[in-house]
Parts: structure tokens; sequence; C-alpha cells
């Protein structure tokens, strides 16, 4: 698990915590053809008549079945981010602008996930806070794109004993332990802002293509005590940004006081 401490305007400094084919293509062409009298000419077998089984055959009918076959559909890891735009203008349910933003991401792998340009979801999202789960790396070992921050100049961190394990998973008694946060009266914030929304999720199986016929769950959440709901302003799926079997989450809220 990392956390970065970040310096903001305005307000004071924020906790942003990190927590931790090849397509082979044969076709081979044989022109048949049958023996007939001695004073027949050597004639070419229709393609329509070839015999069963032959090779003339067997193309046909498999190129047949290519032009039936869908085209299978495939997960994108990169994120376009020239015309995203992830600003807000929400308001709290008491109509007051938000000044608080909070950002969740399980990264599956921090350096997997900056190899296919997750760090520049830190520039465009601009969170107050951020929390990376599964970052799989040790202190020492981090990317050089989540160093040195100029925005995030603290940072904590508690990772895995050993690199390229994260200690986290989809077990029944995390299940359990939600229920109770529930039934304990802490709010799903994005539940409460989209009460009806269906086929909203937060992670895709990489097998299959599942995030490209949107196939998930919802594991990502942010919940908040009753009394913060007045407060909250909005409560965000980033499904279009990619770098993880998960997408971000994020948080816009008034800061308590």
């Amino acid at each position: 698990i990392h956390f970065y401490k970040r310096y903001c305007r305005g307000m004071r400094s924020c906790t942003v915590c990190i927590t931790n084919c090849l397509i082979f293509l044969y076709s081979r062409y044989r022109l048949l053809s049958i023996s007939a009298a001695a004073s027949m000419p050597t004639k070419r077998v229709s393609e329509d008549k070839q015999p069963k089984g032959s090779p003339v055959s067997k193309q046909k009918k498999a190129t047949e079945g290519a032009k039936s076959s869908p085209v299978a559909k495939k997960n994108k890891t990169v994120t376009e981010w020239s015309g995203m735009d992830l600003s807000s203008q929400a308001q709290t349910g008491e109509e007051k602008p938000w000044n608080l933003k909070l950002s969740s991401w399980n990264v599956d792998g921090l350096r997997a996930c900056c190899a296919k340009g997750g760090a520049e979801y830190l520039t465009h999202e601009l969170p107050d806070v951020l929390c990376l789960q599964e970052t799989k790396v040790s202190e020492k070992k981090l990317p050089e794109e989540m160093t040195k921050l100029a925005e995030y100049p603290h940072c904590y961190w508690l990772a895995a004993e050993k690199d390229g394990y994260s200690s986290v998973g989809f077990t029944q008694e995390e299940r359990d332990s939600f229920t109770e946060l529930i039934e304990a009266g802490f709010v799903d914030s994005y539940r409460h802002f989209n009460p009806e929304k269906v086929d909203s999720f937060t992670f895709w199986t990489y097998m299959m293509g599942c995030r490209a016929k949107n196939v998930g769950w919802r594991l990502d959440y942010f919940l908040v005590s009753s009394r913060l709901v007045p407060r909250l302003a909005d409560s965000l799926v980033r499904d279009q940004v990619f770098g993880s079997d998960h997408c971000p989450v994020t948080l816009l809220l008034e800061k308590p006081e």
C-alpha cells in the first residue's frame, strides 16, 4: 500500500494513498483433374463438384465459415486521453460547489499500469486524494512516473513483502464485511446517485474480451457515513480509463469541517 500526500491550494494538505493471431493463415490451392478417355482432353473439375473431404472442398468450407463468424471484440488497454474531459460542475444536495476530490484505482500492478500510460490519469483527474490498490511493488522499485511528483510531495506506502504480490482477494470474508458496513449505516455513494443504473462496472476479467463486451462486476466503492451524504456532489465511475482490469472511481464532495 502506498500513500502520497499532496499540498492543495487554499486548503490543508491532503493525503493521497496508493494502496497497494498470432493469426496464422495458410491456404493451399490444388488444381485437380480427372482422367478421361485417351482421346478426350483433361478437364478441370468444377469446385461445386469437388469430392467430399478434398482440399478444395475443405478450403471452401473454411472460407464460408470465416465469413459467417463474428469478429471477436478485443479489450482496450490504452486510454484515449484526447477529448476526454474529467471536470465536473456538480453541486451538493445543498447546492454548494464541491471542493474535495477523492479518487481510487486498483491498478493490478503499478509498473504494468504505468507502462500502458496509466500515470497520465493523475494529471488528467488531478484528485486531492488518490488511492491506488494492488501496486505490487516496493517503494524502491516504484516506476519513475510515480516518484518526485511536484503536486504530491508526500508519500506513504505499505507494500506486500514480496514484489508482484498484493495480498488482496475477493473473498467471502470481504463480502461479509462489506455487508456489515452497509448494515451499520454506511452509504454506497455511487448507488446514492444512480439508484436505477445497471451494467455499470469497475472490474472486468481480461479473459474472453469481457471489458469490450462490458461484462463485469462493480467491486470498487466509496462508502460514506450518513452525515456526509448532504455534502456529496457526485460519485463517478471512470470506465473509459484503461491500464488495469479495474477502472478508477472518483468522489466529489464539500470538504467536511
